[in-house]
C-alpha cells in the first residue's frame, strides 16, 4: 500500500479532526500513541495471519472432508463411485471460499452448510465460517447461519452414525470388535462443536472491539495532544503580538512623529540643502508608515493565523505586483545599480499571498545584494501571467562573502514562502555570480478573462 509524501508546509486547517483509518492498527501498535518500527518477528504478522492462516484452515478442512468421503465410499455401491468422486471435487472447490471468510462470512457459511447438507461431507468448514459470522454479524443473519450450521452438523453426524459400524468415523476399535459411540455421544459432540464455534467467534468479536476501543482512545489522545500544542502556540503568538505592539509599534510611532516634525520644520523657501533634508524626512515618515501597516498585518496574522476563505485578507500597502517598480526605485535611491525587466499580465487579479511572496522575494534578494555586494550591478527579471506562474530571477556579482553564507535566515524565509504556495526557490553561486531563482504557481482566475502582456518597467 503506497503512502502519500510527507507534508512539508504548515498544518492544514482541521488537521486534528481527520477521521481515523478504516482498518485497526497492527498488533505492535495497539495501546501506543507514538508509532514505532515493527520488530523483526512482527513484520510478517500479516503474512502469517492471512496467508498461512487461511492455508492451514483450508488444508485442515480439506483433510477432514476427504476423510468423511473416504468412509462414506466404503458403504456406497460400486455404481456410486463416480458420484462420490464428483462430490469430493465439488467440496474441494467450495472449501477455497474459506479464504474470504473474513470479508463475506455469511455467504461462505451458507455455502459450506449447504454443501454439508447435500454432499456426504462433514460440517467442519461450515463451523469455521460460522465462527466468523458470530464475530462480524448479528440479528437475523446470525440466526439464519446458526440454523444452517446446526442442520449441516446434525446431518453430517447422522450420516456417520447410520453407516455400518466398521465405517463409522466416531467409533472405537476394541478387542471385541467395533463399538459405535451411542446417539447421546453424537448429540454431545455436535453441541460441543457448535459451542466451540460460538465461543471462538465471541472471543474474536470481543478482541476486535477492544482493538477498536484502543485505537479510538489513541486517536483521542493524539487529537488532545494536537489541540494542547495548538493552544500553546496560540498563547505564544498572543504574547509575541502584545510585546510587538507595546514595544516596536510604539517606537515606530515615535520615529514617524519625529520625522513629521523635521519635515514641517523646514520652510518652503529654504535652500536646496534644507529641501533635501525635508525630502529625506518625508521618506523616513512614509517608510515608517509602511512598516506600521505591515506590522499591524503581522500582528493580526499572529493572533489568528487561520486562512480566511470567505473573507480573504487584502494585501498590505506596498506588497502588490504593481509596486515592484517602486521597490526597485527605492533600491536605486539607496545606491544600488538595478537593471530590471518586469513583465506582468493581469497583475490586479493576482492573489494577495502570491503578490506578497513575489514582493518579499525581490525585496530580500536586492537587500542581500546591497549588503553583500555593494556597488555591483543587480539584474532583476520578473515575468508573471495567470496559468504560467511567476518566474523571478535576481543576479548580482559575488564580492566577498556570498549571501548564502551566514545565518541564511533570509534565504530560508524566501524558500518557505515559495513552498507554502507550492513553488520552488534556489539560491546558489554560478561562477562569479550569485543567482536567486524562484517559480511560483499562479492559477488562472475563473471569472477573469486573460489579458495581453504589458511591461510595467
Amino acid at each position: 500500500m503506497s503512502h502519500p509524501p510527507p507534508w512539508t508546509g504548515p498544518p492544514p486547517p482541521g488537521w486534528a479532526a481527520q477521521p481515523r483509518p478504516p482498518y485497526p492498527p497492527p498488533p505492535w501498535q495497539v495501546g501506543r500513541v507514538a508509532p514505532r518500527a515493527p520488530r523483526p518477528w512482527e513484520r510478517g504478522a500479516w503474512w502469517r495471519r492471512h496467508v498461512l492462516g487461511s492455508g492451514a484452515v483450508v488444508t485442515g478442512c480439506w483433510f477432514t472432508m476427504t476423510t468423511a468421503i473416504a468412509f462414506a465410499s466404503q458403504d456406497a455401491p460400486a455404481s456410486a463411485e463416480g458420484g462420490i468422486l464428483l462430490a469430493w471435487f465439488v467440496a474441494s472447490l467450495l472449501l477455497w471460499s474459506l479464504v474470504v471468510r473474513h470479508r463475506w462470512p455469511v455467504a461462505v457459511c451458507l455455502t459450506l452448510s449447504g454443501a454439508a447438507i447435500l454432499l456426504p461431507i462433514d460440517a467442519v468448514g461450515a463451523l469455521v465460517a460460522f465462527s466468523w459470522v458470530v464475530a462480524r454479524r448479528s440479528g437475523r443473519l446470525l440466526w439464519l447461519c446458526a440454523a444452517a450450521t446446526t442442520t449441516a452438523t446434525a446431518l453430517a453426524l447422522a450420516r456417520d452414525r447410520a453407516r455400518s459400524p466398521q465405517n463409522v468415523i466416531l467409533s472405537a476399535d476394541l478387542a471385541s470388535g467395533h463399538a459405535v459411540v451411542p446417539i447421546a455421544g453424537f448429540v454431545v459432540i455436535g453441541v460441543l462443536c457448535l459451542a466451540l464455534a460460538v465461543l471462538w467467534g465471541l472471543l474474536r468479536r470481543w478482541r476486535e472491539r477492544a482493538t477498536t476501543a484502543t485505537t479510538s482512545r489513541d486517536q483521542a489522545a493524539r487529537v488532545a495532544e494536537g489541540l494542547r500544542t495548538e493552544m500553546t502556540r496560540q498563547e505564544e503568538r498572543d504574547v509575541i503580538a502584545r510585546e510587538v505592539h507595546d514595544t516596536v509599534a510604539h517606537q515606530l510611532s515615535l520615529v514617524s512623529l519625529q520625522a513629521a516634525a523635521l519635515e514641517v520644520s523646514v520652510p518652503d523657501g529654504a535652500d536646496d540643502e534644507h529641501l533635501e533634508f525635508r525630502e529625506a524626512a518625508r521618506g523616513v515618515r512614509h517608510a515608517t508608515h509602511r512598516a506600521l501597516d505591515e506590522l499591524r498585518g503581522l500582528m493580526t496574522m499572529l493572533r489568528d493565523p487561520r486562512p480566511r476563505v470567505t473573507e480573504p485578507r487584502a494585501p498590505l500597502p506596498g506588497t502588490t505586483l504593481a509596486d515592484l517598480p517602486t521597490l526597485l526605485d527605492e533600491a536605486r535611491a539607496a545606491g544600488a545599480r538595478v537593471h530590471a525587466s518586469v513583465f506582468v499580465t493581469d497583475g490586479g487579479t493576482a492573489p494577495a499571498e502570491l503578490t506578497r511572496a513575489v514582493y518579499r522575494i525581490v525585496q530580500e534578494s536586492t537587500t542581500n545584494a546591497l549588503k553583500h555586494a555593494p556597488g555591483t550591478d543587480i539584474e532583476v527579471d520578473v515575468r508573471a501571467a495567470p496559468g504560467r506562474g511567476v518566474d523571478v530571477r535576481v543576479v548580482n556579482a559575488l564580492v566577498g562573502t556570498p549571501p548564502g553564507i551566514g545565518s541564511r535566515t533570509g534565504i530560508a524565509g524566501m524558500g518557505e514562502r515559495a513552498r507554502v504556495l507550492g513553488g520552488s526557490l534556489t539560491a546558489s553561486a554560478e561562477g562569479d555570480r550569485w543567482v536567486v531563482g524562484a517559480h511560483l504557481p499562479w492559477p488562472v482566475p475563473v471569472d477573469t478573462a486573460r489579458g495581453q502582456m504589458s511591461p510595467l518597467r
